[in-house]
């Protein structure tokens, strides 16, 4: 039975995400969400809090078994962490970093063809700049993200 991991900050979630775990859910029979930097929020790089982050999910995958990922001060750390709340046989992630770690400790990975010019950063600049990003998010989590006023909370941190 194969169990993927899917890590992410979802900062904020958009559809490059949503396609990165529809991937994990066909691939395998249980996939875990691992929400990184869990404990940042308010800041230019991480505006949005664990459990809006959580919502975000969740507004798009019902009954997803999601965890939090904070930092550490090595990789081996963060690792040891993950490996401790989640059983996992294959981890989904874009970032060379996350990829390296856990190719290192002989774990598959996966990468799913990126989605040209979508970016948690791309997105947080085109709010703050009061530009057309809607088309970006998946429609459950833009509602939640307009409910929890998402972009006055991003015009605030940067």
């Amino acid at each position: 039975m194969p169990k993927a991991l899917v890590i992410g900050r979802f900062q904020p979630f958009h559809i490059g995400h949503e396609f990165l775990i529809n991937i994990a859910l066909k691939e395998n029979d249980s996939v875990t969400v691992a929400i990184g930097s869990s404990q940042e929020s308010r800041t230019g790089k991480n505006p949005f809090s664990y459990n809006e982050r959580k919502k975000m999910v969740q507004s798009c995958f019902k009954g997803i078994k999601i965890i939090s990922s904070k930092d550490f001060e090595s990789d081996e750390e963060w690792a040891d962490d993950l490996m401790s709340k989640a059983d996992f046989d294959t981890v989904y992630s874009n970032n060379e970093t996350v990829s390296r770690i856990f190719r290192k400790r002989k774990i598959a990975v996966k990468k799913s063809e990126e989605i040209i010019g979508v970016s948690g950063t791309r997105i947080r600049r085109m709010i703050k700049n009061k530009e057309t990003y809607k088309e970006l998010i998946p429609k459950p989590c833009l509602e939640v993200m307009e409910q929890m006023g998402a972009e006055k909370i991003i015009q605030s941190c940067l």
